[in-house]
């Protein structure tokens, strides 16, 4: 067999990985925003060279990242995750730390509502810290993630903490609806899914994008 003929049975390298994480009991066993989200970027984007996934936020994602390490060869893919509320402040916490131990970066990231998280007496102190002292927790922007967008409503509780690391945030949208319809939201969806295609699409492309 020729070295021509080997390489077209051989199959394709990833080079590419979307990854949508869920919310606090978002699966893939019921229909809801993130998992919507999720088939919209598999229709478009899922290839041979492409790999589109949906891991609720408590996802074992060091495991996950050894997996797409094997099947990459262990050379980095483009990476571009959207997550939604404790799919920021768990999910995407837990995937970034699993990436910078083995050197790789998020391209992109797409954080809608991001909510800390913690055990319950941690999310309890900073429940009555900011509803009767006035102090507003921040999250802090993992360090693999080369940049983000930031989705955010002011509607009703629960309510999206503030992302610090402003030089990495290229983007910051309030949304116009409640918490637990942000990641159902056109403008997350239309976001996550251009920076799918382009983790470097300029923010002023993004802002476009709003609803």
């Amino acid at each position: 067999m020729s070295r021509t003929r080997r390489q077209r049975c051989d199959p394709e390298p990833i080079r590419q990985v979307i990854l949508v994480i869920g919310g606090h009991r978002q699966n893939n066993r019921y229909e809801n925003g993130s998992w919507r989200l999720s088939r919209r970027l598999f229709e478009r984007f899922l290839s041979d060279s492409c790999v589109v996934l949906f891991r609720p936020c408590d996802t074992d994602f060091a495991a996950l990242l050894a997996e797409l390490a094997n099947q990459t060869g262990a050379r980095q893919p483009t990476l571009v995750v959207a997550a939604f509320s404790h799919g920021v402040g768990r999910g995407l916490t837990s995937f970034a730390a699993a990436c910078q131990a083995r050197a790789w970066t998020i391209d992109a990231a797409v954080l809608c509502e991001p909510i800390l998280w913690g055990r319950w007496w941690t999310l309890l102190v900073l429940y009555l810290a900011r509803t009767y002292g006035g102090w507003t927790p921040h999250f802090p922007l993992p360090a693999a993630v080369s940049r983000a967008v930031v989705l955010f409503q002011r509607r009703d509780r629960p309510m999206g903490h503030p992302v610090t690391d402003g030089q990495r945030v290229i983007l910051r949208l309030e949304l116009p609806c409640g918490h637990t319809e942000c990641d159902d939201h056109p403008t997350y969806h239309a976001i996550a899914e251009a920076l799918a295609a382009d983790p470097a699409t300029p923010a002023d492309q993004l802002m476009r994008l709003a609803q």
